[in-house]
């Protein structure tokens, strides 16, 4: 099945949010790894077998993404706003997130996944 332009826009739009909280919860401040992972997503779309698996198959390039960077530079420090990205002190998921992003690497970057 091929989807339209417009269409994996109208996707890439639905899922942006999980996209940024997955890549926010990987690296803790680096949003880079979602337009990497639209420009692979579209440069890849053809690999997409069946519409309904495209939240599974873009989260996971967001996540192949955001650990490309995450290797790449190590060290990650906040500087960065990230509340223009939905993430404000009054998120729900406030207490949450401070846990996860305690974790290790390996460790956060899967249960953020589960989570979203």
């Amino acid at each position: 099945m091929r989807i339209t332009k417009e269409k994996f826009a109208d996707l890439i739009r639905e899922y942006k949010l999980p996209m940024y909280r997955l890549s926010y919860g990987i690296l803790q401040n680096e949003m880079d790894a979602v337009g990497e992972a639209v420009i692979k997503a579209y440069e890849h779309l053809d690999s997409l077998r069946e519409i309904d698996k495209f939240r599974q198959w873009i989260m996971m390039i967001t996540a192949n993404e955001a650990k490309h960077i995450f290797r790449k530079r190590k060290r990650v420090e906040l500087t960065e706003d990230v509340s223009r990205y939905g993430m404000t002190q009054n998120d729900k998921y406030d207490e949450l997130w401070d846990i996860i992003l305690t974790l290790d690497e390996k460790y956060r970057s899967v249960i953020i996944f589960i989570l979203l």
